[in-house]
């Protein structure tokens, strides 16, 4: 995984997309590590719960077109 990220560059984003039950702590589980890897890569996150926001993520990256 790191050697994954450090091949990223400021401003790119990374989705993360979670195939778990949605519950309070996985919503803070996942806005922890969103925070850690924006702030340590620099990236735009964004994250999600199984394949049902999978086009709506895209969708947020590409601008909403």
């Amino acid at each position: 995984m790191h050697q994954f990220l450090g091949q990223t560059q400021p401003g790119d984003a990374l989705v993360i997309q979670a195939f778990v039950s949605q519950t309070a702590e996985m919503d803070d589980l996942l806005t922890e590590l969103r925070t850690y890897l924006r702030n340590r890569y620099r990236l735009a996150t964004f994250a999600g719960y199984d394949p049902r926001c999978l086009h709506t993520t895209g969708q947020m990256v590409k601008g909403g077109q």
